[in-house]
């Protein structure tokens, strides 16, 4: 009968001991969680001061359209992928899209004249073609919220 009562109080003890540190570790989980939303907000916040740093160096011609539009692309992937599905700022996928085969930083210093000038040529008439819309999009951009 004490073997047995022993037996059953050390039982409860484990189980105690147990339950105490299911809990402990169920505090350190919200906890994570908290501190993971509180990261995901300042994420998304910066990246939203960005956008609107970058739409009104657009807005008031202080930054390439092209390249503009570009980064802003990256950015709002990067808070929703389906921002720039919106009709608003689509403008912003089409100019990334139809320049993304264009030479960057050292490839583009490494190319030779006459295709770097064609690149120029190309990008040159898409910012004529879009260059409204991607200013009316950057100005759409400055009243979102994110």
């Amino acid at each position: 009968m004490l073997y047995t009562n022993t037996l059953l109080i050390f039982g409860i003890l484990i189980i105690l001991g147990l339950s105490a540190w299911a809990v402990i570790l169920w505090r350190e989980v919200f906890a994570n969680q908290a501190k993971l939303k509180q990261f995901e907000k300042q994420q998304k916040d910066f990246l939203a001061s960005s956008v609107k740093i970058l739409a009104l160096a657009i807005v008031n011609d202080q930054l390439n359209l092209t390249e503009g539009a570009i980064r802003l692309k990256i950015l709002l992937d990067n808070i929703d992928e389906g921002l720039v599905k919106q009709p608003d700022f689509v403008v912003f996928d089409t100019i990334y899209n139809a320049t993304k085969h264009m030479a960057t930083h050292d490839a583009r210093q490494a190319m030779q004249l006459s295709l770097k000038i064609q690149q120029d040529i190309e990008r040159t008439d898409l910012e004529d073609q879009y260059g409204e819309a991607i200013k009316s999009a950057a100005k759409k951009l400055l009243s979102t919220r994110f």
